[in-house]
């Protein structure tokens, strides 16, 4: 039998916050190394920035965001809200440290734990000043943590924000028709499951989904005034409607507080702020502030 082809959208997160190039990135990427065509670890070959004496610590926020650490996380070398906020702690409790940098170049990913770790950061800005700095992209569930930065700086080609939430429900039970199999669904109670992928969606699961959809939206909205000190409406008007814009663009609209590609080269080299580091992620962003500079 030929078997469905499940969308990795589906198994890394139920609801997310993420760009629709986000996702075609992240399935690219795991189809490269699940082939073979790309080593999921050669990243890791390069050498661990040291950092240097300073002020300013560095969190890099690279790449598709899980709550928590997980096979792709640890496969693809990606961040977890978890690691994030482990960081964060750690420069808060080091007083080498007055400042905080938040190095982002992701396109969004879990929609649970982002409104949390978001908080975190903007108590966290209220002890140290915290910059984030966007290179690549802040889209989606990373913009709503870069939003909780004191400031917010991007490159020029930087892409941000889509601020929205997507659920997609895969049903199956066409393909499984195709190939002679009709899957028997046994429930103890009548709603349980019942948008699991082996039958279509019924009316009421998908305006449950909607429901939640709803909530999940207006929580990303409402965290996203606060960070940014503006209203709930100047968000829904004016950053974006779920689209995303350039750095000069976002700029215009509030989104961002600088367009500076020099702002690495200002900050010298921030130490990574502690914790378990992401190789990869940190010697992306050494080689970013590099060239910055």
């Amino acid at each position: 039998m030929k078997r469905p082809s499940y969308d990795l959208h589906a198994l890394f997160s139920p609801v997310m916050a993420i760009t629709n190039a986000g996702l075609a990135s992240i399935r690219q990427h795991f189809e490269l190394v699940t082939s073979g065509a790309l080593p999921a670890q050669a990243a890791r070959a390069r050498s661990n920035p040291q950092g240097a004496a300073g002020t300013a610590a560095l969190i890099a926020i690279v790449g598709p965001l899980a709550q928590r650490a997980n096979f792709l996380t640890d496969f693809m070398s990606w961040p977890s809200y978890d690691a994030i906020s482990a960081q964060l702690q750690t420069a808060l409790a080091d007083k080498s440290v007055d400042q905080i940098v938040m190095f982002v170049d992701s396109p969004g990913g879990d929609a649970s734990g982002c409104g949390e770790l978001a908080d975190e950061i903007l108590a966290a800005r209220n002890v140290k000043p915290i910059t984030a700095f966007v290179s690549g992209c802040a889209c989606s569930a990373a913009y709503w943590l870069a939003s909780s930065a004191t400031r917010i700086v991007a490159q020029p080609s930087a892409e941000l924000g889509s601020i929205g939430v997507i659920l997609t429900h895969f049903d199956y039970s066409q393909a499984l028709a195709q190939e002679g199999i009709r899957p028997t669904i046994i429930r103890s109670v009548p709603r349980k499951a019942d948008a699991g992928p082996y039958e279509p969606l019924s009316p009421a699961a998908l305006a449950d989904a909607q429901a939640m959809i709803a909530d999940f939206h207006g929580m990303f909205v409402a965290g996203v005034a606060k960070g940014r000190k503006v209203p709930v409406s100047t968000v829904n008007r004016d950053y974006g409607q779920g689209s995303t814009m350039l750095a000069a663009d976002a700029q215009r609209a509030g989104m961002i507080d600088a367009v500076a590609p020099s702002l690495a080269a200002a900050l010298a080299r921030p130490k990574p702020a502690g914790g378990k580091a992401n190789a990869a992620a940190l010697a992306h962003a050494e080689r970013m502030l590099q060239l910055l500079a």
